[in-house]
């Protein structure tokens, strides 16, 4: 992995979070050379994406001196809620998706981009706090040895429940990261068939559940690195993660699924920290994201970019219009979140 002096890993700061901080985050704007001074990410975000953008808005900004905490989103909005009386990130850069508008409300402040209007409507900021920057479907990465091995042939949700996969499905904690929770909800709507109410939907997830036989991963990272290291047959992950398998040449380990069924395309993005110290500088890195330069850096990169224009030149990603896409419903699973994770966490007690 790349190593950066600047980079902050989430495990140690503990022990060095007092020396980090205690000189305080005064922000330094536009000196006539250029904005310079200082910006905090708190990033879930995967290598490939972090350095790809980052390499290049430190080109950009040279006198902008980032640093950066690393880990899930959902341990990242944890100590951002402890955080609250004194922030000490600028922004929280990926693992944030419409519902997190909704849901933490309260972490962000209000920023809408002057690019937010070039967007798809559909992509748009619409709420003042989320930016999305990123369309990422979600797709199961399967152990092709692993596979073979259990005498099975995964092509969709449905051969989930196949009792040769019990506890080995690599499957995230829906409450511990953006992506796992909209995996639950992708298989509420695609199972539902449109309605993640339904009895239908209920009864997958609980049948899922029983054969994930008490293994939940952490996080989406542990799920689907644990499939690729032979230690599960299937995991559920995102395309960007299962494409970059593909890329850097893995693809005799692994292979991608778009589940026969139907999957779901969440789009993920962006926010300023509420009252952070460098919110000028964070206008500029959220500006960046979504400016034509940056979202021409995911168009050449294992993400889709939000603003639709710019096509997606990998081929290790499908032409959408060979992928059943089910619609999901944000205001719903936005204002839903904690009753959906109740119903789900009251599932899982039932059986572990």
């Amino acid at each position: 992995m790349k190593k950066r002096a600047l980079l902050i890993v989430l495990a140690m700061l503990l022990v060095v979070s007092m020396s980090v901080w205690a000189t305080g985050s005064k922000e330094v704007i536009d000196d006539g050379d250029g904005p310079s001074g200082k910006l905090v990410l708190y990033s879930p975000a995967n290598d490939e994406e972090y350095y790809m953008i980052v390499d290049a808005f430190e080109a950009k900004y040279p006198k902008i001196q980032i640093e950066t905490v690393q880990g899930g989103s959902g341990e990242l909005k944890a100590r951002l809620s402890s955080e609250k009386a004194n922030p000490r990130a600028d922004v929280m850069f990926g693992g944030l998706s419409y519902a997190d508008s909704v849901t933490y409300e309260e972490l962000w402040e209000k920023y809408v981009s002057p690019y937010n209007a070039s967007m798809p409507e559909a992509f748009r900021n619409n709420t003042g706090y989320v930016t999305l920057k990123s369309i990422n479907l979600q797709v199961l990465l399967v152990n092709k040895g692993l596979e073979s091995k259990a005498g099975v042939s995964i092509l969709g949700l449905e051969d989930l429940l196949n009792p040769a996969l019990k506890g080995k499905i690599a499957m995230p904690d829906p409450g511990s990261s953006a992506t796992a929770y909209r995996w639950l909800t992708c298989m509420l709507y695609v199972m539902g068939n449109g309605n993640p109410e339904s009895k239908e939907a209920w009864d997958y997830v609980e049948a899922l559940i029983k054969n994930l036989d008490g293994k939940l991963a952490s996080s989406m990272a542990v799920a689907h690195k644990s499939v690729y290291q032979g230690e599960y047959v299937v995991g559920f992950t995102s395309e960007s993660n299962g494409s970059a398998y593909l890329a850097d040449g893995f693809g005799d380990v692994v292979r991608v699924v778009y589940a026969k069924e139907g999957t779901t395309a969440p789009s993920y993005g962006v926010a300023m920290i509420r009252n952070s110290k460098n919110t000028e500088n964070a206008k500029i890195f959220i500006d960046y994201l979504i400016s034509d330069e940056g979202q021409d850096i995911y168009a050449r990169s294992s993400f889709r970019p939000a603003n639709t224009k710019h096509i997606n030149t990998s081929e290790y990603l499908p032409n959408v219009s060979s992928i059943k896409l089910v619609t999901e419903n944000d205001d719903y699973i936005s204002k839903n979140q904690e009753v959906i994770l109740d119903r789900f966490n009251d599932l899982w007690s039932k059986y572990n």
